[in-house]
């Protein structure tokens, strides 16, 4: 299977993440990354020289020498519904790095597309899958009454990584979602009827130590 990268700037941890995983773990031998584009390639070092991967010079270029896209840019949110059109209009796999979009409007629109032209995609934070609540889940003694999730960050940016954990959790649509807290605390109430779920993001000096 061929994959292609497209992001923002390739020197950033998920990329590096992604690449190791795809080619050296889970995919070692029947995955190749074949393709990869930034549209603001930082100084230094060249990503796709160090790695043996294609510079491609668009989203496009990508597109046509990949089996399924991953878009990138974990940290320019705003760059995600330009840099991912020509994947989501392609018919092919497209996996977003966390958050899809930095708009409800943006990302209402990147759905469209996608389903317009019969594109699988997915965009979460891989800690919804992580092997922990697997087993969490598991040793419940019965069903699910009610979601603490806690984590630290500023919320737009990491705000994700508490949330996915509760809505696998959760494990079913939510009715409405009330935010009482403020920009460096938030207190979100997920409400999906008989069952809530009250998420916990705080930001801090000490939050790394403290949580």
């Amino acid at each position: 299977m061929k994959v292609g990268f497209i992001d923002h700037h390739l020197h950033n941890y998920h990329a590096e993440v992604f690449r190791r995983l795809l080619v050296e773990k889970i995919g070692q031998g029947s995955v190749e990354l074949c393709a990869a584009y930034e549209c603001a390639p930082t100084s230094g070092e060249d990503w796709c020289a160090t790695h043996g991967v294609s510079r491609a010079a668009s989203p496009e270029e990508v597109v046509e020498k990949s089996d399924a896209i991953l878009v990138l840019a974990p940290d320019n949110f705003e760059a995600h519904r330009p840099l991912a059109q020509a994947a989501l209009a392609s018919g092919k796999p497209v996996f977003v790095d966390k958050v899809l979009a930095e708009t409800v409007a943006d990302s209402e629109a990147m759905v469209e597309l996608a389903e317009r032209h019969g594109t699988p995609i997915m965009s979460s934070s891989a800690l919804r899958f992580a092997s922990e609540l697997e087993q969490l889940l598991a040793g419940l003694a019965g069903p699910v009454e009610s979601v603490f999730s806690r984590g630290f960050g500023n919320w737009a940016g990491y705000g994700i990584h508490t949330l996915a954990p509760a809505l696998r959790v959760l494990g079913r649509p939510v009715q409405r979602v009330r935010d009482t807290g403020d920009a460096h605390a938030r207190l979100v109430t997920l409400d999906a009827g008989d069952v809530r779920a009250f998420i916990e993001v705080r930001s801090a000096e000490n939050h790394q130590e403290a949580i």
